[in-house]
């Protein structure tokens, strides 16, 4: 564990709702507390903001720019390759919208994901499209279901890194090669797992990977972006066109539609600079941090954890190997009653979520091992 990290995250984080005193925040999996780089840098951006106007855009875009180099580097990409969204269904929207679809293509999606990465393709079936659903069971989706679900049709395949509700964590890397063997383009949403696990793009060739920031990255909301592989870049139409799309050369009313070499084409007009800067903080915090110091002080966290539910009586949906998950615990209380469990969890201090039935745990490095003991000691 690293307690200085913890207690620097407490620190920034504040007050914190309900009963009076201190609670273990075990909910990183829905918003996740502000790191104190990300709340610090966010809040600069306002204050330039409100004292120097339009003076301050230099420093904005300077933030802006250094958020995209740390997105970038936390994933193994080029800062060309990313652009920046308010949040992960926009980003895959890109996607969704921008492929050049034939009637008849299908797309790949688990019948257990978030409705973020459901809705995008749902909303093809006007276009043609239609989406194949690899099954699932507990909340877990194999790579023998996806490849079950892949047709001659299949143009693309959408899944979660990580699920939100059982905390089932995929083999990107063996995905990407079945994928790549069936000539079939890959979309990761990967919030769920960035900031705990380490990823590299260039190790695990994703197409694309869509991501918010307001997770377990410890970001303000309304920092997301698409990763698109340089090679893919072209595949994409854009559907959403400003003054961003361009690079502006002499006077505005010099209007030529010549959209970006790179990534930032999809960036139509203004971003949000103090939630960027926010961005910039956090991803400064985890660089300090590093991510497998974060992806180890995780995983001590989350083993005994499990262990000591079930010794409880309470059944873990999770499953137990270490490459098949991430900072999520789901379990099924031995009384059945998820929500009435969550409550219950809450009067003693503790801060969790109810998901599909299950209760979900959602641990990362500012926990500590007394909360998890604290935790148990109220299930």
């Amino acid at each position: 564990m690293l307690p200085s990290v913890s207690s620097h995250t407490r620190e920034a984080a504040g007050p914190r709702p309900g009963r009076a005193g201190p609670k273990a925040y075990f909910d990183h999996a829905s918003v996740g507390l502000l790191t104190p780089g990300a709340r610090r840098r966010a809040g600069e951006a306002l204050d330039l903001q409100a004292v120097a106007g339009s003076q301050g855009a230099p420093e904005w875009n300077a933030l802006v720019g250094s958020a995209r180099a740390r997105a970038a580097r936390l994933i193994g990409a080029a800062p060309a390759e990313i652009s920046f969204a308010k949040n992960t269904p926009e980003a895959i929207s890109r996607v969704a919208a921008g492929l050049r679809w034939q009637p008849g293509d299908t797309v790949v999606v688990p019948d257990c994901e978030f409705p973020a990465n459901v809705y995008p393709w749902l909303n093809l079936a006007r276009r043609g499209v239609d989406v194949r659903w690899a099954r699932s069971q507990r909340g877990v989706v194999t790579l023998e279901a996806l490849e079950r679900a892949i047709d001659e049709r299949t143009r693309l395949v959408a899944v979660s890194w990580v699920q939100f509700a059982s905390g089932a964590r995929l083999d990107l890397e063996a995905l990407a090669v079945l994928c790549a063997s069936r000539g079939v383009l890959l979309l990761v949403d990967a919030i769920q797992g960035l900031g705990v696990v380490p990823l590299d793009v260039r190790k695990t060739p994703l197409d694309f990977l869509a991501t918010s920031s307001h997770k377990w990255l410890g970001a303000p909301l309304g920092a997301g972006w698409l990763y698109t592989r340089a090679e893919r870049l072209a595949d994409l139409d854009l559907v959403e066109v400003g003054q961003g799309t361009v690079e502006r050369c002499g006077r505005f009313t010099d209007y030529a539609l010549e959209p970006l070499p790179d990534a930032r084409r999809f960036e139509s007009g203004v971003v949000s600079v103090a939630s960027l800067a926010g961005l910039d903080g956090a991803l400064e915090d985890l660089e300090q941090i590093g991510i497998e110091a974060v992806h180890a002080a995780v995983r001590a966290l989350t083993q005994p954890l499990m262990e000591g539910l079930e010794r409880r009586g309470h059944q873990v949906v999770t499953p137990r190997p270490e490459a098949e998950r991430a900072g999520i615990v789901s379990f099924a209380p031995r009384h059945g009653d998820a929500d009435a469990f969550v409550a219950r969890l809450r009067d003693h201090g503790c801060v969790a979520a109810a998901r599909e039935g299950w209760v979900r745990l959602a641990l990362h490095v500012s926990n500590s091992r007394d909360e998890v003991d604290q935790l148990l000691g109220a299930a």
